[in-house]
């Protein structure tokens, strides 16, 4: 299995998981803790302990103290690796 197939075939777990954890078509929702943690299962997140803000803007810094951990895109979760690393933070937690 090539690089290609393979980051596909997570991506399609992932969305399998989406719809799994929806009860999709039924209804229900995905609150964003459940969206964060398939994120990180799936590779599309990686979490990073941080000591200190990472820059000017820096979403942890206006929502937590340090240390904690911080939720940053993969290679994976990009649409072309020209995106330039690293990703601000999308989400955080001081678990």
């Amino acid at each position: 299995m090539g690089a290609a197939t393979a980051s596909e075939e997570r991506r399609r777990a992932f969305v399998d998981d989406l719809f799994e954890k929806t009860d999709w078509p039924d209804g229900g929702d995905l609150d964003g803790f459940d969206f964060q943690e398939l994120c990180v299962k799936h590779g599309l997140l990686a979490t990073v302990e941080v000591t200190e803000a990472c820059g000017d803007n820096c979403g942890c810094a206006e929502y937590t103290d340090f240390p904690t951990t911080c939720y940053r895109r993969t290679e994976l979760s990009r649409r072309t690796a020209s995106v330039e690393a690293p990703t601000p933070s999308i989400t955080r937690s001081t678990e």
